[in-house]
């Protein structure tokens, strides 16, 4: 999970406005987080795994609704530089939040929680990419997609994902910055059947 200062995953920790490695390589991926994961070769070494072959993701699937707590800092003694620049407006309330479900999700539809601005950011491998009120891409959040969300109070609580804005008619917007061989999902219902 963290190798000194290079780690392959890291959380963002919205109650620190810092980036943060997990506690331990075991540690237990928290629902509706968003991680940014580096897989690949560099001049410091391997990072998530040597080669190729299958990393597992294991654990139940949610077909409820879903809350993820919210935190907030006003960014201004973050050691990270904001792509809007360093006044509090550009700096303030960050979270990074993922699509709980396996399915895409309708944010067109989502009930924003006061004092959580509309807007969702996401990375496309290149820049930054948002749909704020029916403006913008992406409006349908590919499974276990990370985004961004800003807060501007520290009374903002709280954002439920309803399990009623899954959709299945929808194309997956994946986005990678280097080609990979394939992506392939087994769903297992148990240790014998599956897809």
């Amino acid at each position: 999970a963290a190798n000194s200062a290079q780690g392959t995953v890291w959380g963002w920790d919205a109650a620190n406005a810092a980036w943060a490695a997990p506690s331990s390589s075991s540690a237990t991926v928290e629902h509706t987080k968003g991680y940014a994961i580096y897989a690949g070769n560099n001049q410091y070494g391997d990072f998530l795994r040597s080669g190729s072959g299958t990393i597992e993701l294991t654990g139940s699937v949610s077909n409820a609704d879903t809350t993820v707590s919210l935190s907030y800092n006003d960014g201004q003694s973050s050691s990270v530089t904001f792509v809007g620049g360093a006044s509090t407006a550009a700096t303030e309330g960050w979270n990074f939040i993922g699509n709980p479900y396996v399915s895409m999700y309708d944010w067109g539809s989502q009930t924003i929680p006061t004092d959580l601005n509309s807007a969702i950011y996401v990375w496309n491998g290149s820049s930054y990419t948002s749909y704020n009120n029916g403006i913008g891409t992406p409006r349908y959040l590919a499974p276990f997609q990370g985004f961004w969300v800003q807060a501007s109070s520290s009374s903002v609580g709280s954002l439920t994902f309803s399990a009623s804005n899954r959709v299945t008619d929808q194309n997956a917007e994946l986005y990678k910055a280097n080609t990979i061989d394939g992506v392939y999902l087994k769903v297992l219902t148990d240790q014998i059947v599956s897809d």
